[in-house]
């Protein structure tokens, strides 16, 4: 069993890559998550603005695809 981890701020690139990357592995499962990371900070120290960075764990493996 091996493991892939996707990360970027574009939803739509990390699926396109994750679906590219899944369609000859066998996937045990799939894994999501999403955090915000401050970006600008104003004179207080206090963040104004944010990013989403979200993630994708896939657990799989290679080879042949066991077909049931």
């Amino acid at each position: 069993m091996k493991i892939k981890l996707f990360s970027g701020t574009s939803r739509e690139k990390i699926e396109q890559d994750v679906n590219q990357f899944i369609r000859d592995k066998e996937v045990f499962d799939i894994k999501y998550s999403s955090y915000y990371v401050p970006k600008e900070f104003n004179r207080d120290g206090k963040s104004v603005k944010t990013i989403c960075v979200d993630r994708v764990l896939v657990i799989y493996k290679e080879g042949e695809i066991d077909v049931l």
